[in-house]
């Protein structure tokens, strides 16, 4: 008379399966939250940017403390950025957020160090 019922190569081929669907879902998954996160920091860089040229064509001026940033505090790669565009002359500025309109683009203040 024969048993019948799963056999330890039907369970393991089954894990093995799922492992690999798993895996790649994770992976894709990790990619789409990569470019969405990416995708939400442009906006708020466009945000910003539309925000710091609405202040200054309303004040005449351009919504900054009074505190310069200090060159040492800037990445490598965002350095190179400011000599490629030939900005390396022009002073950096913190830009003081509390006077835009936009109140989103208050996070992540500071955050030039």
């Amino acid at each position: 008379m024969k048993k019948r019922g799963v056999t330890l190569i039907i369970v393991m081929v089954a894990v093995v399966i799922m492992f690999i669907i798993i895996t790649s879902a994770s992976v894709i998954g990790s990619g789409s939250i990569k470019t969405a996160n990416f995708q939400n920091y442009q906006s708020k860089l466009s945000r910003a940017s539309n925000a710091i040229n609405e202040y200054y064509l309303k004040n005449n001026k351009l919504p900054v403390t009074g505190e310069e940033v200090s060159v040492d505090t800037l990445s490598s790669d965002f350095i190179n950025q400011i000599v490629d565009n030939n900005d390396s002359k022009n002073k950096l500025f913190v830009v003081d957020a509390s006077l835009l309109q936009d109140s989103t683009i208050k996070f992540g203040t500071r955050n030039y160090k």
